[in-house]
């Protein structure tokens, strides 16, 4: 088959039928050359004379003149002619006179068409093939992703290959279609192609086009799949927690154990709760130390405080289980997190709450998650959060205790368990000697507290509780490849690094949209 029949069209306008043309090569030279004598009278000429100027892939006719003794021509090509051709390499002369048919590059190049006749003379014709022209393109997308398809849109670029396209190419050639092919006109002829098809800016195919022959109709097909998913962009993200029912009891089991822990620093275990109160007031007292030691003795103040906190339900320590027990629901998830600074396959995971809670010294975790997309979009999130769990079941407490109208337990203990305010009367009625009356006492009573409190409730690392989780959820995708939307599972594993209770799972649905 011929170039120009490969490139759809234009040929039999130049070629009759079973004339063989010579394709990207041309006849051996004859040894002898124009050196040799000839008659006076004999001559040889291409009426275009020595330059022709033709137009890349387009066909052209070319006249030889010769003297009347000369029956037929030889004609070949020289230099860089590409995939130049000529229809035959030998052309009859009648009256001295013959003509040929050059198929002209379909890149832009200079060569040499030489003809010889059969009397001895030579001729050379120096050929300049360039663009012109123009054809007409139809690129019909193949699409094989799993994306919405809302139309294609299309670029060709001229003198261009797919590997050179950047994100700054520019091109005046482009279309596009709710349909599947787009046609364009007046693509320029002879130059190179690089075919872009896409859809908005989560799929697309290019494909490299070999120049087109002026004055044609050619159908090209791009293959059309889906980007990688651009992970860059920030979400947050819910994790519920769906309880079954061993989940559930696993999970207040651990929050007992952190429970205790705190109870235990706030108030001992087996410790009266007015010894309790009585030296954490001699510790807060500072310069008045001395002064209260001595009260202590001759006022009898253990007496009077266990008289006055009996009165109002006789120990501190179970007043502040109770309200920790009834906060556990506070930390029952869902767990909110913000995924953001990704690259690498890697992302910044930062907790924002748990349940009713939030606070980096209570909600931590490592500097950066597993954060992933496959090539069916679906996301994958990995990591290891370290929950601060005692001081976690602390502040679910603050939180019930602020319900109540306190600032936290403390300050509940404080004003409702212990009354400091009532207690520090009967104190310093039962001692009057020193500089440290009612008022002064009733501050150092709730400071007392609140210092024990905050002791209680700080992160310990030795009582860390690891939750390792997996979350896996199908992204919507945006017109830039972006997830702008999740939803999928997760699983977790907590676990205690000191072996204060068993691991067990939980775990629950996960969503996720771009921040607010």
């Amino acid at each position: 088959m011929t170039r120009g029949a490969r490139w759809g069209g234009g040929a039999s306008d130049w070629v009759s039928s079973g004339v063989a043309l010579l394709i990207a090569c041309s006849p051996t030279a004859p040894l002898s050359n124009s050196d040799a004598p000839t008659p006076q009278e004999s001559r040889l000429a291409f009426e275009a004379g020595t330059l022709l100027n033709a137009v890349v892939g387009q066909p052209i006719r070319i006249e030889l003149v010769a003297s009347d003794e000369a029956q037929a021509a030889t004609l070949w090509l020289e230099g860089k002619y590409l995939d130049a051709s000529l229809e035959t390499d030998t052309v009859t002369l009648q009256a001295g006179r013959g003509e040929v048919v050059l198929r002209p590059p379909t890149e832009q190049a200079e060569f040499d068409l030489v003809a010889r006749s059969d009397d001895g003379r030579l001729v050379r014709l120096q050929v300049s093939a360039s663009p012109s022209g123009s054809a007409s393109l139809t690129v019909t997308a193949k699409y094989v992703g799993r994306r919405p398809q809302p139309g294609f849109e299309v670029f060709v670029f001229p003198g261009k290959t797919c590997v050179l396209l950047t994100g700054e190419s520019e091109t005046q050639y482009a279309g596009r279609s709710s349909s599947n092919a787009v046609t364009l006109t007046g693509v320029p002829a002879g130059r190179p192609l690089a075919v872009v098809s896409r859809i908005r800016g989560y799929a697309q195919g290019c494909v490299d086009r070999r120049p087109l022959l002026p004055n044609t109709e050619v159908d090209v097909s791009v293959t059309v799949r889906d980007v990688p998913l651009d992970l860059r962009t920030p979400l947050n993200a819910t994790l519920a927690i769906d309880f079954t029912a061993d989940s559930a009891s696993a999970w207040s089991a651990a929050q007992l154990v952190s429970i205790t822990h705190v109870l235990d620093a706030f108030h001992p275990a087996g410790v009266a709760s007015s010894t309790w109160l009585l030296e954490l007031i001699d510790a807060a007292s500072g310069a008045n130390q001395g002064e209260l030691r001595s009260r202590r003795m001759t006022g009898k103040w253990d007496a009077v405080t266990s008289d006055w906190i009996t009165k109002r339900g006789g120990s501190v320590r179970n007043a502040a289980k109770s309200t920790l027990l009834a906060a556990q629901t506070g930390v029952n998830g869902p767990l909110f997190v913000r995924i953001d600074d990704a690259s690498l396959g890697t992302a910044q995971v930062t907790i924002a709450s748990l349940g009713q809670l939030t606070g980096t010294a209570m909600l931590r975790a490592p500097t950066r998650f597993a954060w992933t997309a496959d090539a069916s979009d679906t996301l994958t999130l990995k990591g290891e959060i370290v929950l601060a769990m005692p001081s976690l079941v602390a502040a679910a407490g603050d939180e019930r205790a602020r319900q109540s109208g306190a600032t936290n337990i403390a300050t509940a203990i404080a004003t409702n368990e212990i009354e400091c305010t009532g207690l520090a009367g009967a104190l310093a009625s039962a001692d009057t000697t020193g500089l440290c009356g009612a008022t002064c006492l009733d501050s150092l009573c709730r400071a007392a507290i609140t210092s024990a409190w905050a002791s209680a409730s700080a992160p310990r690392q030795s009582q860390e509780v690891r939750l390792s989780l997996s979350a896996v959820a199908g992204a919507i995708v945006g017109d830039a490849a972006q997830p702008t939307a999740f939803n999928g599972t997760w699983v977790g594993i907590v676990s205690a690094p000191d072996g204060s209770f068993p691991q067990f799972t939980i775990g629950g649905s996960a969503s996720g949209a771009p921040p607010k």
